[in-house]
């Protein structure tokens, strides 16, 4: 179980996506799962409307899961920036999404 693995530890959630209404529904999505007992870690979640703003976060936060929209209107996509941070960050678990529904 995932629990076994992280212990104690708090995840640190990084969302990307210009969708307000996206951003939102993750964490709805995450406290339905945990008060369903699908897992029983602690989580925290930043979130923001861009690639830039991603990045400052980045930069100044400790972050364990990085979620990026593939279809952003900046000039890269979601793979394409996963890519980009994947330089500066490897250690950071990352997942590229087209719709924040496809996450269970």
């Amino acid at each position: 179980m995932i629990d076994q693995i992280i212990g104690s530890k708090t995840i640190n959630f990084l969302y990307v996506d210009n969708e307000a209404a996206d951003l939102k529904n993750l964490e709805q999505r995450l406290q339905r799962l945990k008060f369903n007992g699908e897992f029983s870690f602690e989580y925290h979640i930043e979130t923001c409307e861009c690639y830039s703003q991603a990045e400052k976060l980045l930069a100044s936060n400790s972050i364990d899961v990085l979620l990026a929209d593939y279809n952003m209107p900046e000039n890269k996509n979601g793979l394409g920036f996963l890519d980009y941070i994947n330089t500066d960050h490897p250690e950071i678990i990352k997942y590229c999404t087209r719709e924040i529904s496809q996450i269970r």
